[in-house]
């Protein structure tokens, strides 16, 4: 795992005079528009009245809660649901006690603001995403120091990283990943800006685990089918295709490395293969892209000569790649657009990933859940392991099913699960590699309440399907009356644990209204149709 800092603005030369450490990447990845130019009336209340005078002190701050988030939450509604929003803005404040350290910085300026953080459980990284917000015009940089501890008295400096940096008009947030935190203690933090300029950011606290990301290292490339980049950080090590005069399919540029993972692929029976990332979903699914590329080895990746660099894409943009070696190994580096917190699933041709998975779900049907799985191709796959759960955290095995080896056609696997529990199931697809490699599969949930029950159609004609979910098997009764309590129908079925479709032939049946009710050692349902 990292700690560093990475700059998103397309910058100038000018940079090198605010900001030595970024020399060598000068051109960067930013979102136009995020961020408004302040007036000088609003710069002027902001430096002479505080915007939350909580926040002058750190003693005097209100600590925000974030919690852990996960890849299901990656483009969904929930990624800033889960996410609580900040303003950072000036508050006149105490500086720090402890001497900050950010590469740069010429120490802290008084105009600056306290934060107080309290990390959930497992929340060891920490992301923060300028979403919004006005910064006063000029050229100059903003920075932010973390710090932890028991309290205000006892602060160790985390790490510190600059915000966001304004420099010709462009006012360009920047990405902000800290590392290392304890999830037991409270985070402290104080930014401020060189220039003592105006500023007021909406900013969203992102929380994650460093088990989420395993493969933000190239010496430890996933070989999965699909990916998630949350919880990676910045890749300083070597820049981006734009910047060494390389163009990428899908019309984008690539300046910086804001949350880089990495991944093996294996080149198929031909010479020639293709990868998008699409379906792609990013940040909480209103907008966001990633950029991808391949290189020969982990050895090659930012090297763009013919012998190391193969192609790059950005957005929904096809990477084509030439002259691959039949069965020869390459690596894809794979990035957040702007820093971009993204899922996606990589579609190939020519190309062999140990599973290509089409798809992976489950539902509720009569007779218990029915988990589907289908995959485009399988590279030396030995079985494949459905495991169940009841809160999205402990699974167990419920089932095995033989892999196809190695094949390049679609192969379809089904299985219905009978023996789940009342409430949400979890099921998650497990993979095994015959050289003994492990994949797994987002989970597919089922929520099995047991209050599905209607009937249909209603009003009814000759027949009447009562959908009736059971907690559990065995035997009920049905019994029909009119609109005068007189018993109409009466009988006996066999029901399923889940979902469950009583047919009543309702022929003979005058208009009018009638009530069913459902009967069964556990429950007693009744309901209301008309014919």
């Amino acid at each position: 795992m990292k700690k560093y800092y990475v700059l998103k603005s397309i910058a100038t030369l000018v940079i090198l005079f605010q900001v030595q450490s970024f020399s060598s990447q000068i051109m960067r990845d930013y979102k136009p528009g995020i961020i408004r130019e302040l007036s000088k009336a609003e710069e002027i209340e902001l430096l002479t009245k505080a915007k939350n005078k909580e926040a002058t002190t750190c003693a005097g701050t209100t600590a925000v809660a974030y919690s852990v988030q996960t890849c299901a939450d990656v483009g969904t509604a929930a990624f800033y649901t889960n996410a609580p929003t900040i303003v950072m803005a000036n508050s006149a404040a105490t500086v720090p006690t402890v001497a900050e350290t950010c590469t740069g910085a010429a120490g802290y300026d008084n105009g600056g603001t306290w934060l107080q953080l309290n990390p959930g459980a497992g929340a060891d990284i920490l992301d923060m995403q300028i979403t919004g917000g006005g910064l006063a015009g000029g050229n100059y940089t903003g920075y932010i120091q973390f710090f932890q501890g028991a309290s205000c008295a006892s602060l160790t400096a985390l790490g510190c990283m600059p915000a966001f940096i304004v420099t010709m008009g462009i006012r360009a947030p920047l990405t902000i990943h800290q590392e290392g935190i304890n999830p037991a203690q409270n985070v402290w933090a104080y930014i401020w800006n060189d220039g003592g300029k105006g500023f007021s950011l909406n900013t969203e606290v992102i929380g994650s685990s460093a088990t989420t990301v395993t493969n933000d290292a190239c010496a430890s490339a996933s070989t999965t089918p699909s990916g998630c980049n949350l919880g990676a950080g910045p890749e300083t090590t070597w820049t981006g295709p734009s910047n060494n005069g390389k163009a990428c399919s899908g019309g984008g540029t690539w300046y910086s490395n804001e949350n880089t993972v990495y991944f093996t692929i294996t080149a198929g029976t031909g010479t020639t293969g293709s990868i998008s990332v699409n379906p792609i979903v990013c940040n909480n699914g209103v907008a966001g892209e990633a950029q991808f590329a391949v290189f020969n080895s982990c050895a090659c990746v930012g090297t763009y000569t013919a012998a190391c660099y193969r192609s790059c894409a950005v957005g929904t943009g096809t990477l084509s790649l030439s002259s691959l070696t039949p069965g020869a190994t390459y690596t894809l580096a794979v990035d957040g657009q702007a820093g971009d917190i993204c899922k996606w699933t990589f579609i190939t041709t020519g190309i062999i990933l140990p599973v290509e998975m089409l798809s992976f779900s489950a539902k509720s049907i009569t007779g218990g859940n029915r988990i589907f799985w289908n995959t485009a191709s399988e590279l030396n796959t030995d079985y494949f392991e459905i495991q169940h759960s009841t809160d999205g955290e402990n699974f167990t095995n419920i089932a095995r099913f033989k892999g196809a080896g190695t094949k390049s056609t679609e192969t379809e696997y089904e299985y219905l699960d009978t023996d789940f529990e009342p409430g949400k199931n979890y099921y998650r697809l497990k993979q095994m590699d015959l050289n003994g490699e492990v994949q797994y599969f987002v989970p597919a949930i089922v929520n099995n309440e047991f209050d599905g029950h209607y009937v249909y159609p209603n009003p009814v004609n000759d027949e009447a399907s009562v959908i009736l979910s059971s907690a559990i098997q065995g035997a009920a009764t049905i019994v029909v009356i009119d609109a005068t309590g007189k018993e109409i129908y009466r009988g006996s079925e066999s029901v399923v644990k889940g979902m469950n479709d009583l047919k009543i032939n309702t022929a003979d049946f005058k208009v009018g209204m009638y009530y069913v009710t459902i009967t069964n050692e556990n429950e007693t349902k009744t309901l209301k149709f008309t014919k």
